[in-house]
């Protein structure tokens, strides 16, 4: 008997130890979970905007690379800024061979180019390898600035 009473005794001492483990494993793993919330969730940022707006800045900023993020660590694009994207981004596209015509700026406060050589019409064809350098060139440069210029535009209308 002396002996069954030992093994149970030890059964019941490497359960409690079994139990205490998943207890600390469930603290822990609780903590990292919080944690984890923690850090994904967007912290309030004196400079963003509020609303809507300001969602979609937070966003920008923290999917741009170093250059588009410069432009928007402000929480904000004007017009200089805006520019020197679209620059750096036809910059980019003429460095890789892409004839640009333009920009130009419209009426309605944008900065408007086309891209491919000029037919005998001035018309400027599609070109799909172009278009492939002059999207990579966009989204290097100046999409994130342009979707925030383009927000800000529409707040203000």
């Amino acid at each position: 008997m002396t002996t069954l009473d030992g093994v149970v005794q030890s059964i019941v001492n490497r359960m409690r130890t079994f139990a205490a483990h998943r207890v600390v494993r469930g603290v822990v793993a609780a903590v990292a979970f919080v944690g984890l919330i923690a850090a994904a969730s967007p912290a309030a940022d004196e400079n963003l905007p509020p609303g809507r707006l300001g969602v979609l800045v937070g966003r920008a900023q923290d999917a741009a690379n170093a250059f588009q993020g410069e432009i928007l660590a402000d929480g904000r694009v004007d017009f200089d800024e805006y520019r020197r994207a679209v620059d750096a981004t036809l910059r980019c596209a003429r460095d890789k061979g892409v004839p640009i015509v333009g920009p130009s700026l419209s009426s309605d406060g944008y900065l408007e180019y086309s891209y491919g050589a000029l037919d005998d019409d001035g018309d400027v064809p599609a070109d799909a390898i172009a278009l492939g350098e002059l999207n990579a060139c966009w989204v290097e440069f100046s999409r994130l600035v342009e979707e925030v210029w383009d927000a800000q535009r529409d707040q203000l209308t």
